[in-house]
């Protein structure tokens, strides 16, 4: 999610400069609504219609998830990884 904001938040675009106005100037974070945008105009790029997407980290609430379902923002596939952090620790750690 962070690149995908970043990514719109550097575009000439009216929908970008509100995105970048409600982080940089207002010190907000991007309510739900946004975010679910930045998707939908994401994955209508041309790159992602013709190879599809991956989205990670989204949606964390059901109220996320309700949203990209009004905007048919449905996956095909999922997966959920389970990992105890013990085991995320031990593989992030400095050799």
């Amino acid at each position: 999610m962070e690149n995908l904001i970043e990514d719109f938040c550097d575009r000439d675009s009216s929908f970008a400069q509100r995105v970048s106005e409600k982080l940089r100037f207002q010190g907000r974070d991007l309510d739900d609504l946004i975010l679910v945008q930045l998707i939908q105009k994401r994955v209508e790029m041309s790159d992602c219609a013709s190879r599809g997407w991956v989205l990670e980290g989204f949606p964390n609430t059901r109220a996320q998830a309700i949203l990209l379902a009004k905007k048919s923002l449905l996956p095909s596939n999922m997966i959920m990884l389970n990992i105890p952090l013990e085991e995320v620790y031990k593989r992030t750690a400095p050799l």
